[in-house]
């Protein structure tokens, strides 16, 4: 069994270096169109049998793109969104280094910024999802689109 992870394509708000927000309607621009399809190239011959991904619209996007040049499904899982900032969402993230930037890494760790989680809090939900993913994926090679953050 292989395990590919692949970040969803590249969107407005990546170039404007904001945070997105749970729920984002926002999806792939051209660029990201473009990425994902040549990702898709580039995995071609891995005999990926099944994608899961974010139900966050751009992680979405870009499994269904994948799935299709891939031939295989596209799984939503709940778990695999990126993490809640809370109040920090849309913002951009100097912002947020401002806040961040006078903490130890571990003090980062367990930060939960207003009205969303902390680091550690998405790791463990994060790796509970890809437990998940393996073993429905049944010993066969999986993808797994998901996010940078």
């Amino acid at each position: 069994m292989k395990i590919f992870f692949i970040r969803h394509g590249e969107t407005d708000k990546n170039i404007g270096n904001k945070l997105h927000e749970k729920g984002d309607i926002e999806t792939l621009n051209e660029t990201g169109i473009e990425q994902i399809e040549k990702t898709a190239e580039v995995l071609k011959n891995s005999h990926i049998s099944v994608i899961f991904c974010s139900k966050e619209l751009r992680a979405q996007r870009s499994s269904e793109i994948l799935s299709n040049i891939l031939e295989c499904p596209s799984i939503p899982v709940d778990d695999f969104e990126e993490r809640n900032w809370g109040i920090y969402s849309n913002r951009p993230w100097s912002e947020v280094k401002e806040v961040l930037d006078p903490l130890t890494l571990e003090e980062r760790y367990n930060y939960v910024p207003p009205e969303g989680e902390s680091w550690k809090a998405s790791e463990e939900r994060l790796i509970n999802a890809f437990q998940e993913a393996i073993k429905k994926g049944d010993g066969e090679n999986i993808g797994i689109v998901t996010h940078g953050g």
